[in-house]
């Protein structure tokens, strides 16, 4: 999505920073070489329900990433460990911190509905799951939506396998389960202020996303 290139977005208060794909070829190719070959997502595929790709298929990928209107993607990146909050300047972050997964939205609603979008997490660096970057990146994916895109609905597909990420969604952040699917061996969870009766959970993680959001610093990856 071109409306985030080029945005970095900084958490002050807990592990997880963000940034769009930048449009810089060698960053590009360095990011497809780490995510393609890593031995994570070679040897645990169904905790990311998508297939391999070849390297053409992963650039081209990037190109409708970028382009797609419909798509919105932010990198995950840990902060690194020596340095402070005011020290995370851009350069800092360009030479010093992790990529260890992304978090992303599919605005895909069969009737054109803008204010729902499809949410999907991926920690792919087993050693900082169980941290909770996953869920402080679902929230600040979360806070950005609700706020620039005016995203109102949430769905989540979730293997039957993937019990972490079931407890993530419904305990952590209050989707309730609304389908299966026998076929595709997943379940779908949501999350919506259009349904009044999903009560008080979902009012307390809307106002907990956007305290959080309201911590976030932005910069630009351009600067």
């Amino acid at each position: 999505m071109r409306a985030n290139e080029n945005l970095i977005l900084v958490c002050t208060c807990r592990p997880p920073l963000f940034f769009e794909k930048p449009k810089m070829l060698c960053y590009r190719c360095v990011h497809k070489k780490t995510f393609l070959h890593s031995d994570w997502q070679q040897g645990h595929p169904e905790m990311t329900a998508s297939e391999p790709l070849t390297l053409e298929e992963e650039f081209e990928m990037q190109r409708t990433w970028h382009t797609d209107d419909d798509k919105c993607t932010f990198i995950v990146l840990a902060r690194p460990p020596n340095l402070a909050t005011d020290e995370l300047t851009v350069s800092a972050i360009k030479a010093h911190a992790k990529m260890i997964g992304d978090v992303n939205l599919f605005l895909n609603h069969p009737d054109d509905d803008r204010s729902f979008a499809e949410i999907e997490i991926m920690i792919a660096e087993e050693a900082y799951r169980r941290g909770g970057r996953g869920s402080e990146a679902l929230k600040i994916m979360m806070g950005y939506a609700l706020t620039r895109l005016d995203i109102a609905t949430f769905q989540a597909k979730i293997s039957y396998t993937n019990m972490p990420s079931v407890d993530l969604f419904t305990r952590g952040l209050g989707f309730t389960q609304i389908s299966e699917s026998e076929v595709f061996q997943e379940r779908t969870f949501e999350w919506s202020l259009k349904v009044p009766e999903e009560g008080e959970k979902v009012k307390e993680v809307r106002d907990e996303v956007l305290r959080g959001w309201g911590q976030v610093v932005q910069r630009r990856w351009d600067e």
